[in-house]
């Protein structure tokens, strides 16, 4: 009988399956603040990962402004190493709808990563824009584990970016290369922990040390910081003060989008988020790309015309690029 009883015990393992899949998509988030307020405004980093060695698409905020939340927060309170959920953000999304707005599509090469903000707190853009459309529940005073949760699946546009599995699959369905997506559950995937402290009236709390990425008397920010645009708008015109790297009052920039049309001149813009004084600033910057040149055009009709020929003149051109305007919405 024990014999019996061993050689099942050491048979079991072999038939059961522990061929997990590996992750193919990640989410981290960070916060450069450990003690904040109950009503303060805060900001915290959201990175999303393509870990395929190919490259692929995934939906991030966007412009969304109704439906369910892509990413939501969750908070849980410790103790002795046991964890309780004891808030999270509303799923259903409370923003104005009098303009359009969906989730984006971006383009992920392999083992690329998408950073952007969202910011607690902001009442000033929290009906308006969905990185602010987040609030820091009504908790005691105390320290809390936050994680964020990916979730998708309720967005129409998931199926064309994801393949739906789960726990329970064995294999994965097979699919071309071509029409290969990123693998996600239906119930999301969640982020690391960060610990945060909401601070008390009756507690004392020493004061966290920043480090500021900039020069410590940046004209860049402190133009942001008074919310000079005319000045703002001239450093970035001509490239001035390295305004593309990280600066204490600059939130945020977009990456440059995936694709533009092929037809010169075109367009394409850049989203900014600004930190005033006066709260958060979002902006963004329109680029003419490319340059037509008439009195070539002109001159090549004529040439057409008389020898048959246009010598070569070049009557467009796509290295131009010119900044248009600084537009705060």
């Amino acid at each position: 009988m024990k014999q019996l009883f061993l050689l099942l015990l050491l048979g079991v393992p072999f038939l059961s399956f522990a061929d997990l899949r590996p992750s193919q998509f990640s989410i981290t988030i960070s916060c450069d603040k450990q003690v904040v307020s109950p009503n303060e405004c805060f900001q915290i980093t959201i990175q999303v990962s393509n870990l395929t060695v190919q490259n692929q698409s995934i939906l991030i905020p966007g412009a969304q402004n109704k439906g369910k939340r892509l990413i939501q927060l969750e908070y849980y309170q410790v103790t002795n190493n046991f964890y309780t959920k004891v808030a999270e953000e509303i799923r259903t999304i409370q923003m104005d709808t009098s303009e359009r707005g969906s989730v984006y599509f971006k383009r992920l090469d392999p083992k690329e990563s998408y950073t952007f903000p969202i910011f607690l707190n902001d009442s000033l853009n929290y009906t308006k824009h969905i990185q602010s459309n987040y609030r820091l529940p009504k908790l005691p005073a105390g320290t809390y584990q936050v994680l964020a949760w990916y979730l998708p699946w309720d967005e129409e546009l998931a199926k064309y970016t994801f393949q739906l599995t789960t726990d329970f699959d064995k294999n994965p369905i097979e699919v071309s290369e071509e029409e290969s997506k990123i693998e996600m559950p239906a119930g999301g995937i969640n982020s690391n922990y960060i610990s945060l402290t909401i601070a008390s009236d009756s507690v004392f709390y020493p004061k966290e040390n920043t480090c500021t990425p900039c020069e410590e008397h940046c004209r860049f920010c402190h133009a942001i910081e008074h919310e000079k645009w005319h000045k703002v708008e001239r450093i970035i015109r001509h490239e001035q003060h390295d305004w593309r790297k990280q600066h204490s009052q600059l939130c945020w920039i977009s990456p440059n989008p995936d694709a533009i049309l092929d037809c010169l001149p075109t367009y394409s813009t850049n989203e900014l988020i600004f930190k005033t004084k006066s709260g958060i600033k979002y902006a963004f910057i329109t680029y003419q790309i490319g340059k037509i040149y008439p009195v070539r055009q002109r001159l090549v009709q004529l040439f057409h015309l008389v020898f048959n020929t246009s010598f070569g003149i070049r009557t467009s051109s796509y290295k131009k690029v010119r900044m248009m305007k600084l537009t705060l919405w």
